[in-house]
């Protein structure tokens, strides 16, 4: 069956939008307590703060007597601790442990299953299944499980409320501690019975709202205090009846189920790029026979060098033209070169140290804050500023502009090397690395309900796919340069690249168009800790748009950087004539951010004149200049508009997805996060890790588009006394599919 191109775009920008967009009739249901659901119930007017509970607790090991001090804070070695308030009624006591959700963000956040609700809805962790990435802080409402910063072999600890204690027939040691009353166990029900009871009798005494009764779908601890005393006043933080694990759950049920529409997404990919790949690859062979060695400098063919990007350098022999790529050579250890490597060392040493102590001391993160810069600006923004590939073959493959295969390779060295770097930070962000292949080796303990398992396979196999795609070139310079040996292999190898290679790039398409809008999914589990103008249904929609605007900004500079560094002639027309699409991605989603946050009555926010509503009209000033600048300009841009607007476009991207994950986040008033010396130094170092690496490769290796020489651009000169015969005009560089 035909599929035109509108069809496919079509369809690309449906299955984005469904994707990311969490419909209500799509929804899971909320989860209800199971019949053997247990619960306690705390009731501060009957407390006294005589620490027994505490005091219990840590005769079991959950706790150091230290977690009776003046002013307790939970910890790996705390708990549950009682704290004393001061609130509008009088002085109050509050105790504070593991909420244990009937419907736990933290259970639905771990990818291994090391979060698992028991049948009793007890919460408890599993640490031969904990790979330490604390997504399952970034998803608590009350900010209650605590990791072990400060060693390099870390556990996450919380209260379990007395799991196997309760197994054999016990009470929970707190509530067998407390000799005033003040905690009641039984079956959720009957608890909330006697909450109901006591508030009905007593109406003067209590405040009449009962705490954890649906609050984020319902705890299994619920809380009375009195008559005149807010919960907030208690450090309880005020939440919406439905838990945040329902809207990244959502997306996954609606979008992933059976995997029917990621498979549908890749039969489409899969028929347009066959289409437009095998009409480029037929049209370089027919140009490959007429130009004779590529002595043509105007033709795209010879060898399918750097003209075919995404894979397309397996075409021909490589007998190269003007618009071949070809390795640069050149020394290699300039002066430039090295001080790059010193950075890179120095970084390097931060993360020996990082492995040496905990993450704690090299990085300030908290149980507030368990993700920082690290993970912000090396995944969540690295990996969109490498996202020019995916921008590219979108363009060249679903829109058939073959014009620009030129950019492509490049584009997706950048794009390999940056998700190489952003896996290689979760790697050493990880708290608990040793147990990362468990991931990989066993798909039986995936939990499908996890966004971040999604995000971590698709980065894993779209990293993987991006180095099969830059694979041709090492076939090219093998065969071109190599031993005999290499060269059959190479020889070999290359026909059979060039049989995958539209299923590569198909799968190419698929995993960004999965990942990156996942990647604003992963902040939906955040629920109310995230700012309004941010924490919106619509955060992976807004998250796919910006990275497609982003990609193409990354193209631009990467493409000028190479030329002013090499000294290469500039790609500008090129470069020119994706200014409109750019601007067209970066319009789109400033369109979109205002719809949402109008249509969630959150404009007044936009105007309130604080911190965060600087920071939101900050960002959209950063998309719209130069989108406005670029549609304005358009084919006529000059390369100062080109860089300034490409800088512009990764700053707002990069701001965004900071204010996302970082900025914008607030577990509280208690914890702050400012990143260490050795952080900023962590990113610098790879950074110029990913520098060095494309300049290594570049050298060796036929990327970018070799400079035609003074002979293929000068036509041979015509014997004595005979007249030249015209020289016939190049043909298109690419034939469009039909």
């Amino acid at each position: 069956m035909s599929i035109s191109r509108r069809a496919a775009i079509q369809t690309l920008a449906v299955a984005g939008a469904t994707a990311a967009v969490p419909k209500p009739l799509l929804a899971r249901s909320p989860k209800t307590p199971t019949p053997e659901a247990v619960s306690i119930l705390y009731d501060s007017t009957r407390c006294v703060g005589c620490q027994e509970c505490v005091r219990g607790c840590a005769s079991n090991g959950g706790c150091e007597e230290t977690a009776t001090g003046p002013n307790p804070s939970l910890s790996p070695v705390a708990l549950t601790v009682l704290k004393r308030k001061e609130t509008s009624g009088g002085p109050a006591f509050v105790k504070q442990q593991c909420m244990h959700c009937v419907d736990p963000a933290c259970v639905s956040a771990c990818m291994l299953h090391a979060m698992q609700q028991q049948p009793d809805g007890s919460v408890t962790w599993q640490g031969d299944l904990c790979v330490g990435c604390r997504y399952c802080q970034i998803g608590c409402p009350f900010t209650l499980p605590r990791f072990e910063w400060d060693t390099p072999l870390p556990e996450l600890k919380k209260c379990d409320l007395c799991y196997e204690r309760r197994g054999e027939g016990e009470l929970p040691l707190c509530v067998d501690n407390c000799r005033m009353g003040a905690l009641a166990y039984g079956p959720r029900e009957a608890v909330l019975e006697e909450a109901r009871r006591r508030v009905a009798e007593r109406p003067e005494r209590y405040n009449p709202h009962i705490y954890g009764e649906t609050e984020n779908g319902g705890t299994a601890w619920v809380y009375l205090t009195k008559a005149g005393t807010e919960f907030a006043e208690l450090g309880l933080p005020s939440l919406p009846d439905r838990s945040p694990a329902a809207y990244g759950e959502t997306v996954h049920h609606a979008i992933y189920k059976w995997f029917l529409a990621p498979v549908a997404l890749f039969g489409i990919f899969v028929t347009r790029v066959r289409r437009t790949y095998h009409a480029a690859h037929a049209h370089d062979h027919e140009e490959n026979d007429g130009d004779h060695g590529g002595d043509n400098p105007g033709h795209g063919g010879g060898g399918g060098g750097g003209d075919h990007g995404h894979g397309g350098g397996d075409h021909g022999g490589g007998k190269g033209n003007g618009h071949d790529s070809a390795p640069l050579g050149g020394k290699l250890l300039t002066w430039p070169f090295m001080i790059l490597g010193l950075l890179t060392a120095l970084g390097m040493a931060t993360f020996l140290y990082r492995f040496a102590v905990g993450l704690g001391p090299a990085t300030a993160l908290n149980d507030g804050y368990p993700k920082g810069l690290w993970l912000t600006f090396n995944v969540v923004v690295g990996t969109a500023m490498a996202c020019g590939g995916y921008a590219l073959a979108i363009t060249v493959y679903l829109f058939n502009k073959g014009k620009y295969h030129p950019l492509v390779r490049s584009a997706m060295l950048v794009s390999a090397l940056g998700y190489t770097l952003g896996g290689t930070t979760v790697l050493i962000d990880l708290g608990r690395t040793w147990h990362v292949w468990k991931l990989m080796v066993f798909p039986g303990l995936w939990n499908f309900n996890s966004v971040l398992l999604e995000v971590a396979l698709c980065v894993i196999l779209y990293t993987g796919v991006l180095w099969i795609e830059i694979s041709p070139s090492i076939m090219e310079r093998w065969e071109r340069e190599g031993k005999d040996r290499l060269r059959r292999i190479a020889r070999f190898v290359s026909p059979k690249l060039n049989r995958v290679m539209p299923y590569a790039i198909a799968v190419g398409l698929l995993l960004p168009t999965m990942h990156q809008s996942s990647l604003g999914s992963l902040m939906l589990l955040a629920g109310e800790k995230l700012h309004p103008l941010w924490q919106t249904p619509i955060l992976p929609l807004l998250f796919l748009v910006s990275v497609i605007g982003m990609g193409f900004a990354s193209t631009t500079l990467e493409s000028l950087t190479s030329s002013w560094a090499f000294k290469r002639p500039r790609e500008t027309p090129m470069l020119q004539s994706l200014a409109r699409p750019a601007a067209g991605a970066l319009l789109l989603y400033v369109v979109l951010r205002m719809i949402d946050v109008t249509a969630r009555g959150h404009l007044g926010l936009v105007l309130a004149g604080d911190m965060y509503s600087t920071l939101f009209l900050i960002e959209m000033g950063l998309f719209v200049i130069p989108a406005v600048a670029l549609l304005m300009e358009g084919p006529r841009a000059s390369v100062t508009l080109l860089v300034t607007s490409g800088i512009t476009i990764m700053v707002a991207g990069g701001l965004y997805r900071f204010s996302s994950f970082l900025i914008a986040f607030n577990p509280g008033p208690e914890w702050t996060y400012w990143p260490t010396a050795m952080e900023y130094m962590g990113s610098i170092g790879l950074v110029t890790l990913g520098i060095m690496g494309y300049v290594v490769i570049v050298k060796k290796l036929p990327i970018l588009r070799s400079v035609p020489s003074p002979e293929a651009v000068l036509p041979p000169a015509a014997p004595e006394g005979e007249v030249p015969s015209p020289r016939p005009a190049p043909a298109p560089a690419y034939r469009e599919a039909t």
